[in-house]
């Protein structure tokens, strides 16, 4: 069993865990009741889905997963999206980013990393 530095026991939740909590709370009043005059409720926030992908995305993975494009993508994205990310910087912000300059990662990749040395301590004995 991992054992977990003491500073983590003064860490606040994650706020989105808390607001799915009420979320699911309010899904459970009679607000979100149809039967009781209340409007059912959409959840649109974190989880897993309560259902399939629609047919059409079940087409494309399978067409995908036929024509043998399952390999992971280039290190720094593909050139496509950073091409779009880039137009949508341009439009919103009136940027001009370089999608051929920038990738972000091996600096994700870090951040990444850095929780699990940060949060855990280091073990001094078997």
């Amino acid at each position: 069993m991992i054992r977990t530095a003491s500073r983590l026991d003064h860490i606040a939740p994650f706020y989105v865990m808390e607001c799915a909590k009420a979320a699911a709370a309010l899904a459970e009043s009679p607000a979100c009741d149809p039967r009781l005059g209340g409007e059912p409720m959409l959840f649109l926030n974190i989880g897993e889905p309560d259902f399939s992908a629609s047919t059409g995305v079940q087409a494309a993975a399978t067409a995908c997963i036929q024509a043998g494009l399952t390999q992971y993508t280039q290190a720094t994205g593909l050139p496509a999206l950073r091409q779009a990310i880039s137009g949508w910087y341009a439009q919103r912000f009136g940027l001009d980013i370089d999608p051929h300059a920038s990738s972000s990662p091996p600096a994700l990749q870090r951040r990444c990393s850095w929780p699990a040395w940060r949060f855990s301590r280091p073990v001094t004995k078997c």
